[in-house]
């Protein structure tokens, strides 16, 4: 035997390897388990030699289920073979990629702002190309059922995974295409028997005769056991079942109680459902209302027409409707019954006038306590945030997608030490939806800050600094730096520049500053005042805009971008740029400076910049300055 393969195959290759006694006895109890004789041979071995390919065939878990099936199947030639049942497509869920997970097939659900820790993250396949590719080739490494099934829904789309909107769970995906995982599927369709247990055998062959029957975890070991059976624990035993019947068993589980197992196919006649709906709990149908009313989305899109009887019923609360059906048939979907619930919502309406009103069991009300003279939608969504939770709303979701007013949020929500649950919704589908409370309870330290900070280094009415961004500023926050007077009133405007100046030199990298235009601070002055006071009722008394970095002309404002007593450029620079062209034809020739480097002249020039330039470039400025000069002019004579 040492010169050719035990197994006696027709495989030539000399490579041979050296089974120990662990293998020996392997191949021992999976030939006692196929009845091929093979035992007799390995009577007194320790060892044998065999190809490695033939070893491991023999040993398979999958070859073995096969050889045994195989072998019932001949001893009984004439028992009935009972064709499989056939499935229809009426029976299986359509598997949508632009609702189901391309991976496990489920629903791919939405963020639900009341429960964000239970949701699933959802991906959407933005890369085109080879994704779809990169997907076949972990199927075919994995080469196990679940890839078998992700290969089926990849094959029912012709195009890519981008153009046909399909999406994923990142856990699902995590768990099918990770080098980790695509080897422990691998390992596992790859496992061999280590033992024979007889006792796990007539358990299977007992519980597939009796599939009618309902069986508990503590019967089945029972059994296991009165079969000889002590190998197996009770649970390695269960997991042990499902390997072997898969979806087919089913098992219930309760706290407490024994778990029960019941075949799929038998489970209609085996257990009694009940409707859980048939049971009265005010508690629970008064949550169920308050989370159909919260679910319904405004449809923004009816909102100038006329509504029907659909429009208003599919904007209702479904469990009202049925309240009110029981309790009289004139409310069974009537429109008697659409005003009951609609009087159970209440709409607050803000326009031009400062006090917004609200409308509630059909009456009409004016919100004093909401009173606000602020132009900027911006503050009146703060305002109305605090105004609920002071109410005791325990949910509030801001639609809103605004830099400015995620940190109102923040701010305003530390600053007013609220408690309740706030998100911030995209008005955008398919965007993340953004925790108030997580966000402001992980940084209380700096959001006394944000305001201030954010107005400095850049918002919608101020300019931004040069090569900073956000993430530079709150680095520098969060380094120990404050900026605690900006926005405060009765503050020395000295003090205000110094700090914002101190501030704004650590972001470049500097310790100190000589001098910087307190125009740059002007500006985000005057708006984290304006911020800051979205609680109050009436702005600032001290709010002229042009104190604080803007000049009024023609009755609108305009920022300054510098004062008039600073140069925009140092006069060295100036030096280096102007051209000293002073004779009859100045700038004619590629001498010029300016005009060789195709820039126009300036009045530091030689030519002064003045008509009798050559240069082409002044000339095209002269003449959109005439133009400008000469529009005023008609202006003022139409006046």
């Amino acid at each position: 035997m040492d010169d050719g393969c035990f197994f006696d195959c027709s495989n030539t290759s000399p490579n041979l390897i050296n089974c120990g006694a662990a293998r020996v006895q392997t191949i021992r109890d999976c030939s006692r388990r196929r009845g091929d004789g093979l035992i007799d041979k390995l009577h007194g071995l320790d060892s044998i030699r065999c190809h490695k390919s033939c070893v491991s065939t023999y040993t398979s878990k999958h070859h073995l289920k096969r050889y045994i099936t195989k072998k019932s199947n001949d001893s009984s030639p004439t028992e009935t073979v009972v064709p499989p049942k056939r499935s229809r497509r009426l029976g299986t869920t359509i598997f949508n990629f632009k609702e189901h997970c391309v991976f496990c097939g489920e629903k791919a659900l939405p963020l639900d702002p009341r429960h964000p820790d239970r949701w699933r993250k959802v991906y959407q396949c933005r890369t085109t190309g080879d994704y779809k590719q990169k997907i076949l080739l972990s199927c075919d490494e994995r080469n196990d059922d679940l890839a078998n099934e992700v290969q089926v829904r990849l094959s029912g789309e012709v195009t890519d995974l981008h153009a046909a909107d399909a999406q994923y769970h990142n856990d699902c995906y995590k768990r099918f295409m990770s080098h980790k995982n695509i080897e422990a599927a691998v390992r596992t369709k790859s496992s061999v028997f280590l033992q024979d247990d007889p006792a796990l055998d007539a358990l299977i062959c007992e519980m597939e005769g009796k599939k009618s029957c309902v069986w508990n975890s503590i019967e089945i070991h029972e059994a296991y056991t009165n079969y000889g059976g002590s190998k197996l624990s009770r649970k390695n035993l269960i997991s042990n079942l499902f390997s072997h019947f898969g979806h087919d068993l089913l098992k219930l589980s309760g706290a407490g109680v024994a778990n029960i197992f019941v075949f799929r196919s038998e489970a209609p006649h085996l257990l009694k459902l009940t409707d859980a709906s048939d049971e009265v709990d005010m508690t629970v149908i008064a949550k169920t209302i308050k989370e159909e009313c919260c679910g319904k989305a405004a449809n923004w899109d009816t909102y100038h027409t006329r509504l029907t009887q659909e429009d208003v019923t599919n904007a209702c609360s479904d469990m009202i409707l049925r309240l009110l059906a029981e309790l009289s048939p004139k409310l069974d979907n009537t429109n008697t019954a659409l005003l009951i619930e609609d009087n159970t919502n209440e709409l607050i309406i803000t326009a031009e006038h400062p006090i917004p009103i609200s409308i509630i069991n059909g009456q009409v009300r004016t919100q004093t306590n909401l009173h606000n003279t602020h132009e900027k939608a911006d503050f009146i969504i703060v305002n109305q945030l605090v105004y609920l939770a002071a109410r005791g709303a325990s949910n509030i979701s801001v639609v809103s997608d605004d830099t400015d007013v995620f940190v109102f949020l923040l701010y305003f929500y530390c600053k007013e030490k609220l408690t309740c649950e706030v998100f911030m919704q995209s008005p955008i589908a398919c965007r993340r939806t953004v925790d108030i409370k997580a966000t402001a309870t992980k940084h209380s330290n700096i959001a006394e800050f944000l305001p201030g900070v954010h107005a400095l280094s850049g918002c919608d009415t101020t300019s931004f600094l040069y090569g900073i961004g956000k993430a530079t500023a709150l680095k520098v926050l969060n380094s120990g730096k404050t900026l605690k007077l900006l926005g405060k009133q009765d503050v020395p405007m000295e003090d205000v520049v110094n700090e914002a100046t101190l501030l704004m030199t650590t972001c470049y990298g500097s310790r100190c500053c000589k001098n910087t235009s307190e125009t740059r601070h002007d500006s985000p002055y005057y708006q984290t005042l304006m911020w800051k006071s979205s609680l109050i009722s009436e702005p600032p008394e001290d709010d002229d805009p042009v104190k604080y970095g803007c000049t009024k002309r023609n009755d609108k404002l305009f920022p300054v971008m510098l004062p008039e007593n600073i140069s925009p450029v140092p006069t060295e620079i100036l030096q280096m740029i102007k051209c000293a062209c002073s004779s009859m034809r100045a700038c004619s020739t590629s001498r010029c400076s300016c005009a060789s480097t195709q820039m126009s002249c300036s009045m530091f020039c030689g030519c002064h910049a003045e008509v009798d330039c050559n240069n082409v470039n002044t000339q095209s400025i002269l003449s959109q300055e005439e133009e400008d000069e000469l529009m005023t002019d008609d202006d003022l004579h139409n006046i």
